[in-house]
C-alpha cells in the first residue's frame, strides 16, 4: 500500500461496552503494547489467547489480525481503532505506568469479571498444587487499582513489592478460601488455568 494508504481504512465501532471488549481491554493490559499511535500489539505464545485475541478483534471491528514474523505478536494497525480505545481510557504507556481505564472502575460487575480475566489470563499464574493465584506487574497503580477490585468482590489478597534486576515486580497473591473466592466469582478463561479451581475446591472443601 501506498504510505498512509492503508490506515484510511474504517472499521465498525462497538457503541456500548460488553464482556469481550473488557476482556480484550484486559488482555491489553497484561501483554500489551499500547505505546503506538497508530496501532497496538497483544504478545503470546498461547494458542488460546491468540484466537481469543483475533475472534473479539474480528466480532468488535471486523478486523483480521495479522501474526507478526515473530511468531508471538499479534498486532492491530489501525489509527481508528487506537483512538477509540483512547477514548476508553487506554493509555499509551510503557508497562510500569499500565492502570485500569476509568470506565471499568465504574462498570457493572460482569464488564468488572470480564476485564479481570483478561488480566489474569496474560499476567495471573494458578498454582498447579494448590490453585494459589498470583500477579505481577511492573505498575505500581496497576497493581493497587487491581488489589482494590479483588477486594469490592470479597476477595482478599497480599500486595508485595518484590525487587528484581531490571524493575520493582508488583505482586499479588491470592491463597486459600480467597483463592477458591477467585475461582468462583472472576475465574481465567484460559483453560489450562481453569483446571485449576478443580485443585482450590478439592483442598478446600471438606
Amino acid at each position: 500500500a501506498l504510505n498512509g494508504v492503508k490506515n484510511l481504512k474504517t472499521y465498525r465501532l462497538p457503541e456500548k461496552w460488553d464482556e469481550d471488549l473488557a476482556y480484550l481491554v484486559g488482555l491489553l493490559i497484561g501483554d500489551g503494547t499500547v505505546t503506538y499511535s497508530r496501532a497496538f500489539e497483544f504478545t503470546t505464545a498461547d494458542a488460546f489467547l491468540a484466537e481469543e485475541f483475533r475472534r473479539i478483534a474480528r466480532k468488535l471491528f471486523g478486523y483480521e489480525v495479522c501474526r507478526k514474523a515473530s511468531g508471538v505478536q499479534y498486532a492491530v494497525s489501525s489509527k481508528q481503532i487506537r483512538v477509540f480505545l483512547e477514548r476508553l481510557d487506554l493509555g499509551y504507556c510503557q508497562a510500569d505506568a499500565k492502570y485500569v481505564p476509568a470506565p471499568i472502575l465504574q462498570a457493572p460487575r460482569n464488564i468488572v469479571v470480564a476485564f479481570l480475566q483478561g488480566v489474569f489470563d496474560t499476567d495471573g499464574y494458578a498454582d498447579k498444587r494448590y490453585g494459589n493465584i498470583q500477579f505481577s506487574t511492573a505498575s505500581a497503580r496497576l497493581a493497587r487499582q487491581i488489589h482494590l477490585l479483588l477486594l469490592n468482590f470479597g476477595i482478599i489478597a497480599s500486595l508485595t513489592v518484590k525487587q528484581t534486576a531490571r524493575k520493582p515486580s508488583h505482586q499479588i497473591n491470592i491463597y486459600g478460601a480467597d483463592a477458591l473466592r477467585f475461582h468462583r466469582e472472576i475465574g481465567f478463561r484460559l483453560p489450562r488455568k481453569r483446571e485449576r479451581q478443580a485443585l482450590a475446591s478439592k483442598l478446600r472443601m471438606p
